[in-house]
């Protein structure tokens, strides 16, 4: 499985492998809906960047899927939220191990589609979903997301915790 970030603005995208997904959490006992992490900062991470992303998982695999066929290759969707390193030279700074945190999911059809900003997010997932399809095979699991522009910094210092929460996922990252 991959995780396909896509970029509204230029239409270009980046990949991340499933190693990037945390998957150890623990459901809150205030809320069972939401999923809690604890993300430990490797070693010379001096900032993190933090933007929350909305998803859909492949339930088959394609490849030049246009857009008016997309709503047959995908049921669920869902939140997450992507941790970044702003400050690594190697160029590998979107594809840190476990920093990627995946929130509930939901089916589509149990979506209320007379929501303007949730049929927006359908048609620009077919769009995007076109994009990335054109030059890679899609395949069942394969995760494709596009940033939400509420990004936040968070600066690593020795010995701290500072928590992120979008709905459904609540980080906690630990240096």
């Amino acid at each position: 499985m991959n995780i396909f970030f896509v970029n509204k603005t230029d239409k270009s995208f980046y990949v991340c492998p499933d190693t990037a997904i945390e998957k150890e959490a623990q459901i809150s006992k205030e809320d069972p809906e939401t999923k809690l992490f604890d993300y430990y900062v490797p070693d010379g991470i001096k900032l993190l960047k933090t933007f929350s992303f909305v998803y859909i998982k492949m339930e088959r695999a394609g490849k030049s899927i246009k857009k008016e066929f997309i709503h047959r290759y995908y049921k669920r969707w869902g939140f997450g939220v992507h941790l970044i390193s702003e400050n690594t030279q190697c160029g590998y700074e979107k594809i840190l191990d476990n920093s990627i945190f995946l929130g509930p999911e939901f089916y589509i059809e149990d979506t209320e589609y007379d929501d303007k900003e949730f049929a927006e997010i359908v048609r620009e997932f077919a769009k995007l979903t076109e994009i990335v399809s054109e030059y890679i095979s899609l395949r069942t699991g394969d995760i494709i997301a596009f940033e939400k522009p509420d990004d936040q910094s968070v600066e690593v210092k020795p010995e701290c915790r500072e928590e992120v929460t979008v709905p459904g996922i609540t980080i906690q990252i630990i240096s």
